[in-house]
């Protein structure tokens, strides 16, 4: 850790697109500031830039109906700002949010997701506060999410999203 309190997260190769190396992530250092673990008296435990498998991640998708695609986790992590895991006491991963950045004010949460047999027990509220807390303590000022209409109620509701325009582009109808 440097004098600034600026901790080194733990880094994969940098990414390449075709054959050319994209640059490092931005995010570089990640303020220390808030806990790396979080327990419930559920026994759900959450944990900021834990361990985690692409195998794990298959068995996740799988147990919400989900299609998983394999090396999906592998080939995304070098572009994470950081992810958070929710965990039971066997181990068994029943939450999950990744969380990219632009390197600087905003970060963006990507494929909340939550065990079936854990849904409606705030799991993924928590998972979601949690990675606020940490994209905070990595110097973000906003963070963006979007989602399917039947899950408005859970990110306006239960994590305090506010409402507000955007805009999307769906890259592959574009002519080439």
């Amino acid at each position: 850790m440097s004098r600034l309190g600026w901790d080194r997260p733990e880094r994969s190769p940098a990414p390449v697109c075709g054959n050319v190396p994209l640059a490092p992530c931005a995010v570089a250092f990640v303020r220390v500031t808030a806990e790396p673990i979080e327990s419930f008296p559920d026994a759900v435990v959450l944990r900021w830039r834990g361990p985690l498998d692409d195998g794990e991640m298959v068995d996740l998708v799988s147990s919400h109906g989900g299609t998983p695609v394999p090396g999906w986790w592998d080939e995304i992590r070098p572009h994470s700002l950081g992810w958070v895991t929710a965990r039971i006491g066997d181990g068994t991963v029943v939450g999950f949010v990744n969380v990219v950045s632009d390197g600087g004010d905003h970060a963006f949460l990507v494929d909340t997701k939550t065990r079936g047999t854990h849904q409606r027990r705030k799991v993924a509220t928590r998972v979601v506060n949690f990675a606020a807390k940490h994209a905070k303590a990595a110097g973000c000022e906003w963070l963006h999410v979007d989602f399917e209409p039947d899950l408005r109620s859970f990110y306006f509701d239960a994590c305090g999203f506010q409402r507000t325009d955007a805009g999307l582009i769906h890259l592959p109808s574009l002519p080439v």
